[in-house]
């Protein structure tokens, strides 16, 4: 044949005959050369010979044959054969090493390639492993194989194939494909926890979630469930890793055994798993209570801003939640407020009592949280306002028994009886004071004559910031003593002399009282010996706005058996009323009378005082916006247990039915203290309010001191303890008076015993309050 393949064995054949005329048949041998190389002899028999020359080499050929000749015949030399050798055929088949796998698992492809007859040899060269039209990687041919191991393969089912690229004796060929089948592997998911076995709440717990496979290192979500409810997803790290930090929020089911379990979903390449359960115990939390006060100081009824803030204690953190936090006073409560979701409670209140308190807040604990109590701040509720300071400039002798009054819109006015200052026994003095209690001016005298004793002083104030004094003088009137005035302006100036009050100068006058009238002018009412034929009795004189008097003396009681005293008086809507004692066979009584400004009665006398006492003081008048008057005075009580300060309401009366004025209600007592005496009550009304002031002396602790309380129309006290106004406590301080010049304000003034370096002085205090406007 002209042709072969690679590895194909070839037989090369001649023929020797004679050459005419020779004849016969040639005997002897045959050499074959193949491309001029002898590739061997072979024996002619019958006039052949044959000789395999084997595989030749890839290519074209030439064949040739040398006849060596023989006895009978010349050697001679064949003709030339062309002759091709071409490629062999080849069949390539490939298998799998796990034709089932999971993803990650390392499967190996084997791929043989053999000659196709009538080739012969083994085929070298490489092969491309392929799955579909991708390639996963080459081989080596030997011996006739060659392998690929591979981890890659997706989950799903391929079709592998072996491509053998051929070589210069061999073609290619392309293997049949094999089925590989790759399924997700399987995972094995564990969750730890740090703490491992308790925490409490609002700890923050550390959370690992770990996912594994002997595929790989897994991806994709994790989940931590919680008793059977998700409550966190996130992404693994690369390392098959999942943390996370863990706060359980507080809830019906915090606290008790919790069962964690880690869920790892699977992706395109994993199988899901789920880890083990584990438990875990959450206890209550401790807590720590922080207050916060929105003013270390506050004025009685001011409302005060209490805020605590309750957090987890360690190792527990963030706000607390649930319950409710209870704020105290002093151990007194004064508001529960519900726990907010931000662990704040506030509580805005004008509840707390007057005095200096260690303020609380007691966090009284959740379901979830534990009790806690804040550390104490001390507040203080104090109308106090500044300190108490010295009325009288001049200091030698004393100085006693002030009394006050408002100016509209400019300040007080406070005079008092000052001995020996005016080089003759005693004289009247006063001292005028600014909105802000800062004195305008010096102290002044009030009296223009001197001589002798001018005491027992009074003062009104009037609309445009004019005043008037009233007092006692002594031997100025030609017989025993008389009731002077003197009238000053709005800066303080004298206007005119001082003027004598009463008509009647036989014996006695004395003891006065003065108070502005609506209309202008003023009226003054004293104690007057013999005049009704009696020992003591009332009178009262009208004045205009210029001082002069309108009408004749008043007389306005109209008991005459016994001593009517001491009188107070207060304006009222129809013009001004009266009060007295009255002592009759040894009985202490308060009786009242109105008198309009022209002077006329309105009905008769009308007792005040519930009951009957053997001794009385402190009486005094004031009049509240709404119209009631109040009359404050102190007791002695009959069954000797000591003086007790008390107030009555009375509605003025109607002068068109000649109806005198009406006790509104039972009075009332003005001090909550029990012990020792209360005496020398004197009442104020806070101006454009229905609320009054009540002050009073009271043993406190070194001899007397002052006290005050605030009340309502309904005669009930607006604080839980009476509060003192004097801070200088040696010794005595009594014979209170106070004046309101706002809504709010008030200024007190008493006598004080071995304060100023002599043996009296006078002191006064501001007060502030938060009183509300009357109901229009």
């Amino acid at each position: 044949a002209a042709t072969s393949v690679s590895g194909e064995a070839v037989t090369a054949s001649v023929t020797v005959a004679a050459v005419a005329p020779g004849a016969g048949t040639p005997t002897g041998s045959v050499e074959f050369f193949v491309d001029g190389a002898s590739k061997g002899t072979a024996t002619l028999a019958g006039g052949t010979a044959s000789l395999d020359l084997g595989a030749l080499a890839l290519g074209a050929r030439t064949i040739t044959a040398s006849y060596a000749g023989d006895g009978s015949f010349k050697t001679a030399t064949g003709n030339t054969v062309n002759h091709t050798v071409g490629q062999g055929a080849t069949t390539t088949a490939v298998v799998s090493s796990v034709p089932s796998s999971v993803f990650g698992q390392s499967v190996t492809f084997t791929a043989t390639v053999t000659a196709t007859g009538p080739a012969t040899g083994t085929p070298g060269g490489t092969v491309t492993f392929k799955n579909g039209a991708a390639t996963l990687g080459t081989g080596t041919l030997s011996g006739g194989t060659a392998t690929l191991a591979t981890a890659t393969l997706p989950v799903g089912t391929h079709t592998i194939t072996a491509e053998y690229g051929g070589e210069v004796n061999f073609t290619t060929s392309v293997s049949a494909g094999v089925s590989q089948t790759v399924d997700k592997a399987d995972t094995t998911t564990t969750v730890s926890l740090d703490p491992a076995a308790t925490s409490v709440v609002g700890q923050t717990v550390k959370v690992t979630i770990t996912v594994s496979s002997a595929g790989g290192i897994p991806a994709g979500t994790g989940e931590l469930w919680v008793d059977g409810r998700r409550i966190r997803a996130n992404t693994f790290n690369g390392n098959g890793q999942l943390g996370m930090l863990l706060v359980l929020p507080a809830g019906p089911a915090t606290v008790g055994p919790h069962t964690f379990k880690a869920v790892y979903v699977g992706d395109d390449s994993f199988k899901p798993s789920s880890s083990a359960d584990v438990m875990h115990a959450i206890s209550k939390a401790g807590t720590q209570t922080a207050l916060a006060v929105s003013k270390p100081k506050s004025l009685p009824d001011e409302q005060v801003t209490l805020t605590a803030t309750v957090t987890g204690a360690a190792p527990s953190s963030g706000p607390a939640r649930g319950g409710h936090v209870l704020f105290t006073a002093g151990g007194r409560r004064i508001g529960l407020v519900r726990l907010e979701s931000d662990g704040t409670a506030a509580l805005t209140t004008d509840q707390i009592p007057i005095g200096t308190h260690q303020l609380e807040a007691r966090y009284r604990g959740s379901a979830w949280f534990t009790e806690s109590t804040s550390a104490a701040v001390q507040h203080q509720v104090t109308p106090l306002v500044g300190p108490e300071f010295r009325v009288n400039t001049q200091v030698a002798g004393d100085q006693e028994l002030p009394a006050i009054a408002a100016i509209p819109n400019a300040g007080h006015v406070v005079v008092w009886t000052s001995d020996g200052q005016d080089s003759s026994g005693k004289g009247v003095f006063g001292q005028r004071y600014d909105l802000n209690g800062a004195p305008l001016g010096g102290e002044f005298p009030v009296n223009t004559t001197v001589a002798d004793d001018q005491n027992q002083p009074a003062v009104t104030a009037f609309a445009d910031g004019s005043f008037a004094v009233t007092w006692t003088s002594n031997l100025q009137d030609g017989d025993a003593t008389g009731i002077y005035a003197q009238r000053f302006d709005a800066g303080g100036a004298k206007v005119g002399g001082e003027t004598l009050v009463n008509t009647t100068t036989t014996d006695r006058q004395a003891v006065p009282a003065i108070v502005a009238l609506d209309g202008g002018g003023y009226a003054i009412a004293w104690q007057s010996r013999g005049q009704d034929g009696s020992a003591l009795d009332i009178l009262a004189q009208i004045f205009d706005a210029a001082g002069n008097t309108v009408g004749g003396e008043i007389p306005v009681n109209t008991t005459t058996d016994g001593n009517q005293v001491q009188p107070a008086v207060t304006s009222s809507g129809n013009g001004f009323v009266v009060a007295w004692r009255s002592i009759v066979s040894g009985t202490d009584s308060i009786y009242a009378r109105e008198i309009t400004s022209l002077g006329v009665p309105i009905g008769g006398e009308v007792k005040i005082n519930d009951g009957t006492a053997t001794k009385m003081n402190g009486l005094s008048l004031t009049r509240l916006s709404g119209g009631k008057i109040a009359i404050g005075w102190s007791e002695l009580a009959t069954d000797g247990t000591g003086w007790n300060s008390v107030a009555r309401f009375v509605d003025p009366g109607v002068p068109s039915l000649a109806q005198p004025i009406a006790p509104a209600a039972a009075s009332f007592v003005l001090h909550r203290r029990t012990a020792g005496h209360q005496t020398h009550a004197h009442l104020v009304a806070f101006a454009g309010s229905n609320e009054l002031l009540a002050t009073w002396a009271s043993l406190d602790g070194d001899k007397y001191g002052v006290l005050a309380q605030r009340f309502g129309v309904d005669g009930l006290a607006k604080h839980a303890t009476d509060f003192q106004v004097n801070t200088f406590v040696t010794d005595i301080q009594a014979w209170p008076a106070a004046a309101s010049k706002a809504g709010d304000t008030a200024l007190v003034t008493w006598t004080s015993e071995g304060q100023d370096s002599s043996l009296r002085g006078v002191y006064a205090q501001r007060l502030q309050f938060i009183v509300p406007p009357p109901p229009e």
